[in-house]
């Protein structure tokens, strides 16, 4: 199994990622970020096509998050729709894919109080709507997950509906 986790900045990934480790013992990748899209595109591509060649791992973000952030910050490569195609057809029997959300406002308050290196909090609403649009056009089953006012073990049993 894959287990992908996706979602704005400050929305809990990290603390969720942690607590389905300890439950699993599965082990944890880095599936997208800021420094993995400063490449070109085909790199990018297959980084994330051997990403999803693993199982028994976690991921922290997979291409759903490039699909997200690369419109917005102009700098970075993005893959196109051939691509997503290609990486929704290579996992689509074989993961979970969890994606945590929450309002605007309890990110921006959560990205305030911790600080961020990439994101600014103003940007979350137009970061929030780019995630609406890639979940809009996957064409994979994504279990949703709003984690307001919801302990991790609530959102953990929610996201494997137990």
């Amino acid at each position: 199994m894959l287990i992908v986790v996706i979602g704005v900045d400050g929305v809990g990934k990290s603390t969720l990622i942690k607590y389905m480790q300890k439950k699993t013992g599965y082990r944890v990748l880095k599936g997208s970020s800021f420094e993995q899209s400063d490449t070109s595109n085909d790199q990018l591509y297959s980084n994330f096509f051997n990403l999803g060649l693993e199982n028994n791992v976690i991921l922290d973000r997979y291409f759903q998050c490039n699909l997200t952030y690369a419109p917005l910050y102009g700098d970075y490569a993005m893959i196109n729709d051939e691509q997503v195609a290609n990486l929704e057809e290579l996992i689509r029997h074989k993961a979970k894919i969890i994606y945590l959300y929450a309002s605007s406002k309890f990110i921006k308050d959560r990205i305030d109080d911790r600080g961020d290196n990439y994101v600014k909090s103003e940007r979350v609403p137009e970061i929030l709507k780019g995630y609406a649009k890639v979940m809009r056009e996957s064409t994979l089953p994504i279990t949703k997950v709003n984690v307001e006012g919801k302990t991790t073990e609530e959102i953990f049993k929610e996201a494997f509906s137990y």
